[in-house]
Order: structure tokens, then sequence, then C-alpha cells
């Protein structure tokens, strides 16, 4: 019962819960003094695959709202996730480190026009190949 007075006084967040989240003490000052280097192997890259093709592809295409085949659907990813929800009516979502909002595949062109008919210039990326495949060599 201590425990949970404790989470209702503090609020809980998401590291609290994983089993990855840090390993925090309650000592401010602990925290500083520990090894830098975090235990996690998980943080080696704090982006996925994905956000970092994504990352590489906006900064030669600064201006265009980039999607993203992702499967069966197309995904925006960051500020054009933003604009993606606000144009065509959309969710948007934090998902990993960016916000995120996707569409159909079949739907792909309609939105598409759309954005253009607003004055946007969107970049359509296509998947060449998935993990599985790249797993399999």
């Amino acid at each position: 019962e201590d425990s949970k007075s404790h989470i209702s006084q503090k609020g809980t967040t998401l590291s609290d819960l994983s089993p990855f989240g840090s390993s925090h003490t309650g000592n401010d000052n602990s925290q500083k003094t520990s090894d830098p280097k975090p235990s996690n192997k998980r943080t080696k890259s704090i982006y996925t695959p994905l956000e970092l093709q994504y990352i590489e592809l906006k900064q030669q295409q600064k201006d265009a709202i980039l999607c993203v085949e992702c499967g069966y659907k197309y995904r925006f990813f960051g500020e054009d996730a933003e604009i993606a929800a606000r144009e065509l009516n959309i969710y948007c979502h934090l998902d990993h480190n960016f916000m995120t909002a996707s569409i159909p595949t079949h739907r792909l062109f309609v939105h598409v026009r759309r954005l253009v008919a607003k004055g946007y210039k969107v970049g359509v990326v296509k998947q060449t190949e998935t993990a599985a495949l790249k797993a399999v060599g």
C-alpha cells in the first residue's frame, strides 16, 4: 500500500513502468555520480532504423512533406505528421521519438492530391525491402 501512495503522489511515467527504465533511487545526487554509460542495451541508438532513414531523407528534402511506406500504410513523421493530421483530418500521436500519422496505401493518391491542392510539396518514399527480407539475406 505504501508503493501505491508513493505512485499517486509522484505520478507514474512510462520509464517507471518499463523494465528498461532508469534505475533512479530518488536521490538526485546519486544518479549524477553513477556510471555515465547507461546499462540499457537498447540505448545504443535512440532511433529505429526507419527513423534514421527518415532523418536522412528529410535533411535532403526539407521543403517536402514525406510519406514513407511501411507495410500496408504510409506514415508521416514529426512536423510532417502534424501538418498531415491538420490538413487531412487524421489522427497524430507520439510513437518512439516522433509524432506520427498514417494513411492506408490504397488512399495514398487521394491524400497526396489533397496536400498538393493546399500548396504542399509531397514526397512519397516506397518500401523496397522489409526487415524480414533483409534478415534472410
